[in-house]
């Protein structure tokens, strides 16, 4: 067996990864600190960084800002493909819906020239307008207002403007050529729509009737005759 030697250096002691006490613990303090911050700087992002989706617009506010053309307003807006950061403490962000939104228009009663009264079935897609100029206009009138809400103001609009437009048109032009009464109407609407900030997509006019049976009678004579030119090619 052999003896005890007092002289003989210590055996070495194998710390994890290598490393001393003090040390290890500094790493470990280290790594955990850094994972804190990192988890900080991401929470950060979410609540301060925002992106604006292809169909929307943001709206920041609680400061005064100036557009391009010099104007001061109350809000800044921010369209699709653009990332912001927010101001904490300073701004609020609301989204400003952009995409299309059906309106179906009935008017009854609607005069055409000659005093003859029809009734329009149109149908209609709106949607708040890409411009800066008119967006803005948008902004100080919809924010925060449902869909709901801005499709019954681009009703009354356009069916307001529909009856401008029948009054200057005859039965026979209304009935014959939709086409042309549609873009009499586009053209009336236009101006009223942008000061709301909305603009016009499509609208077509899916029926032309009257309750008094004016367009039946205009018809008759033509297909009456329509039925005779047919008799008289067959004989």
């Amino acid at each position: 067996m052999q003896g005890y030697d007092p002289y003989a250096a210590p055996p070495a002691v194998s710390y994890p990864f290598g490393l001393e006490p003090m040390l290890l613990w500094y790493v470990v303090i280290s790594a955990i600190m850094i994972a804190g911050l990192l988890f900080l700087f991401i929470q950060f992002l979410r609540s301060f960084l925002y992106i604006a989706r292809p169909n929307e617009a943001l709206v920041f506010s609680g400061q005064r800002y100036k557009t391009d053309d010099g104007q001061e307003v109350g809000f800044r807006i921010v369209k699709s493909g653009h990332r912001v950061v927010r101001i904490p403490f300073l701004e609020i962000v609301s989204r400003l819906d952009m995409t299309v939104i059906p309106v179906d228009i009935v008017v009854n009663n609607a005069y055409s020239r000659g005093n003859i009264p029809l009734e329009i079935h149109a149908i209609a897609n709106v949607k708040i307008h890409s411009q800066d100029k008119f967006l803005r206009n948008a902004v100080e009138r919809f924010l925060n207002k449902s869909r709901s809400d801005i499709e019954l103001v681009a009703q009354q609009t356009l069916e307001g403007a529909l009856r401008e437009v029948l009054a200057q048109l005859t039965p026979e032009e209304v009935n014959e050529d939709r086409l042309k009464f549609a873009e009499k109407l586009i053209q009336s609407v236009e101006d009223d729509l942008q000061i709301l900030g909305l603009q016009l997509d499509t609208l077509k006019i899916q029926s032309v009737s009257d309750s008094t049976g004016y367009l039946d009678s205009i018809g008759r004579p033509k297909i009456a005759a329509a039925l005779r030119d047919a008799e008289n090619a067959e004989n």
